[in-house]
């Protein structure tokens, strides 16, 4: 026989369950440690960019008003020179346009006469093509009116003709309930008669 395995006492399982905490609670430390220390590290770079971030804002902020200053001043002389270059060509224009538009009130002048006369013959064409139209009209409403009494005897014909197709199928369906009835009647007469046959032979069987 083979030899029994001593088993475990319960001493045993208490060191080793005491050992366990042990091992844990030094991991749980260890683990505490490496924690504060990387939270320490992170600190000190949050810090250190901080600060690097200010320095270099700071000195951007220093450039851009330098830049924004000399902008300023280059834009205010162009614009100075600009106004006084579009004050020049503006009496120039106005000299040039006052001129400019005495040729074209003449030629508008010119324009509005010649306007009154084209005005004149198209009022003319239009009166014509107004009575045109309406003679046209005319016609078209009298063709319309005839239109719609043809329209109206057509569908009076076919209302005849559906009221006529409505009497048919009213009566083809009073035919088909007379025809299913008689047949359900002639059925129930052959069953009647099947069930007085079979009863009568129950009753009176042959000898």
């Amino acid at each position: 026989m083979a030899e029994e395995q001593n088993p475990v006492t319960h001493g045993e399982l208490v060191e080793i369950v005491r050992r366990l905490d042990e091992r844990i609670s030094s991991m749980d430390r260890n683990v505490d440690e490496r924690i504060s220390s990387l939270d320490r590290n992170v600190d000190e770079r949050i810090s250190s960019l901080d600060r690097n971030v200010d320095e270099r804002i700071s000195s951007l902020d220093r450039n851009v008003d330098e830049r924004i200053s000399s902008l300023e001043r280059n834009v205010d002389e162009r614009i100075s020179s600009m106004e006084r270059n579009i004050d020049e060509r503006i009496a120039s224009m106005d000299r040039s346009m006052d001129e400019r538009f005495e040729t074209v009130n003449e030629r508008i002048a010119s324009m509005d006469r010649s306007m009154d006369e084209r005005f004149q013959a198209v009022n003319e064409r239009i009166a014509s093509s107004d009575r045109l139209m309406d003679e046209r009209f005319q016609a078209v409403n009298e063709r319309i009116t005839s239109s719609d009494r043809l329209m109206d005897e057509r569908f009076q014909a076919v209302n005849e003709r559906i009221s006529g197709m409505d009497r048919n199928l009213t009566e083809m369906r009073m035919d088909i309930r007379m025809l299913t009835r008689a047949m359900i009647g002639f059925y129930a007469f052959i069953i009647v008669s099947i069930g007085a046959a079979f009863t009568l032979y129950k009753l009176f069987p042959n000898p």
